[in-house]
């Protein structure tokens, strides 16, 4: 099944997103967003302003 995500943050440069986003085990950057939409079949996403 490929995936539309429509709800993603792109605020890589935030320190409290980051950290959260460690706690979870994934990598907040651009290339982390990339390797996680391949994995997971994403076609497309929108992100959260």
């Amino acid at each position: 099944m490929k995936i539309f995500d429509v709800h993603i943050h792109t605020g890589f440069n935030g320190s409290w997103l980051k950290r959260i986003a460690r706690c979870a085990g994934v990598y907040f950057t651009l290339n982390g967003l990339m390797h996680e939409m391949t994995e997971n079949n994403g076609i497309a996403c929108a992100s959260m302003g």
